[in-house]
């Protein structure tokens, strides 16, 4: 989810421009922010950014390829661990700036000391990466990989 936000943060800003990303806790959610200072979506469009295979009239600007899925998976996925993805943009060439919201979750404590066995190393995870930019896909699997983390 944050990984296609951020790609599309890159794939949408120019050289030299600004990207942010944010974290905070807040009201029982951790909120992550990307915001950039790209191209912009147009207000008409904004309701839409969610919808599978929508996307912006293809321009110069706007020829950057893609399935067309969009950000369809991220509110999907958002959905499914009981958060949200909102979007917001002042218009076109003013930027665009995206929050993830997930509930925070109270652990329970009994329960994860028992389970906790901190002389034992953690098994490594593996994860399969689906992205349609194969250099996004790359170095997402490079750094799972430094982390322990098998990926195809």
């Amino acid at each position: 989810m944050l990984s296609n936000l951020l790609t599309n943060a890159a794939k949408y800003t120019p050289p030299g421009g600004r990207i942010e990303l944010t974290a905070e806790v807040r009201d029982g959610q951790v909120l992550v922010g990307v915001s950039d200072n790209g191209i912009g979506i147009d207000p008409e469009l904004m309701p839409h950014v969610f919808d599978l295979f929508r996307q912006a009239r293809r321009t110069a600007d706007r020829s950057r390829g893609g399935l067309g899925l969009g950000l369809a998976p991220v509110r999907s996925i958002m959905a499914l661990h009981g958060g949200s993805v909102e979007g917001h943009s002042e218009g076109v060439g003013k930027g665009t700036r995206f929050t993830l919201a997930l509930p925070l979750f109270a652990a329970h404590p009994a329960a994860a000391a028992e389970q906790a066995t901190p002389d034992a190393p953690a098994a490594p995870i593996g994860l399969m990466i689906v992205d349609d930019n194969v250099d996004a896909a790359r170095t997402l699997a490079g750094l799972l990989e430094a982390k322990d983390t098998r990926s195809r």
